[in-house]
């Protein structure tokens, strides 16, 4: 069965069992039927595409897993401080992105054995791209 088909056979299901409106499932059935019967992309069919300006709950998530792999690594270096420690990170950062992602870019996880520090480094990299400045690590690290 192509991914396709698989689609359409979980909407028909979710239909059969006749969600609330305006659910979650609702608004999956709602599209793949307008993807069916519309053509187009099921991404937009589904309403996952942003509009102008607004940000989609894709690049919210991404940012999410970002951030909270950035405050495990920040958790990993040291410093007698927080903000000690955001600048530690930072040189962390830049190493890694000038030594490491290079030669890791390509993998879909980072390589067995690798350092915590560097795990965190290398899925942050995987969901965005990684702030190097001090200041913006010790504000998602912190929050303050």
């Amino acid at each position: 069965m192509s991914p396709a088909e698989s689609i359409v056979q979980v909407a028909s299901r979710l239909e059969a069992m006749g969600p609330a409106p305006g659910s979650a499932e609702s608004r999956f059935c709602d599209g793949v039927r307008r993807w069916i019967s519309e053509g187009g992309s099921l991404d937009a069919a589904l309403g996952l595409c942003g509009e102008v300006g607004i940000e989609t709950a894709r690049t919210r998530y991404l940012r999410a897993q970002r951030d909270y792999h950035l405050r495990q690594a920040h958790g990993l270096v040291s410093g007698d401080s927080a903000w000690s420690r955001s600048v530690v990170l930072a040189e962390e950062v830049s190493r890694f992105l000038s030594l490491v992602w290079p030669r890791w870019r390509d993998l879909s996880e980072p390589p067995e054995g690798c350092s915590d520090l560097r795990r965190h480094l290398f899925l942050a990299h995987r969901s965005g791209s990684l702030p190097e400045s001090p200041r913006q690590l010790h504000v998602i690290c912190t929050g303050i």
